[in-house]
């Protein structure tokens, strides 16, 4: 496990591990969730308490966001990276490629199966933004 192989396997045990810790925060606060009157109480305090663990939460997804969407950039950019036979190819056909950089324009020469895994990536990277 060397080279960009390596690096995506580490990638994806750190993608992983981002998952196992948000469910555990999950379990975590649906068991300490307590009903009150029919509505659920996660947290009652002061307001200036509440502010600093709000501040704290959101440091701390801010982080696995980063984490997550470099974690993105780093696997899209090697999936779209040509292989010396894939780049050979173009060249004979007078297209040029993209090296180095994540490109949409390498998508077109690259094996279908790393275009799909590229574009799952992309779309995870995308759907953590939104949330």
């Amino acid at each position: 496990m060397a080279g960009w192989r390596g690096g995506v396997a580490v990638n994806s045990f750190v993608s992983f591990l981002v998952l196992v810790v948000g469910i555990v925060c999950l379990i975590l606060a649906v068991s300490k969730a307590q009903m009150l009157g029919g509505e659920s109480a996660i947290f009652a305090g002061g307001c200036a308490q509440a502010e600093r663990i709000g501040w704290g939460l959101r440091a701390v997804i801010s982080v696995f966001v980063i984490i997550l969407l470099a974690i993105g950039n780093y696997v899209f950019q090697v999936l779209s990276s040509p292989t010396r036979r894939e780049l050979a190819s173009a060249h004979e056909r007078h297209k040029w490629l993209e090296i180095g950089v994540p490109s949409w324009r390498n998508l077109r020469f690259i094996s279908s199966t790393r275009v799909f895994l590229a574009a799952v990536i992309l779309l995870a990277a995308f759907s953590t933004q939104l949330m």
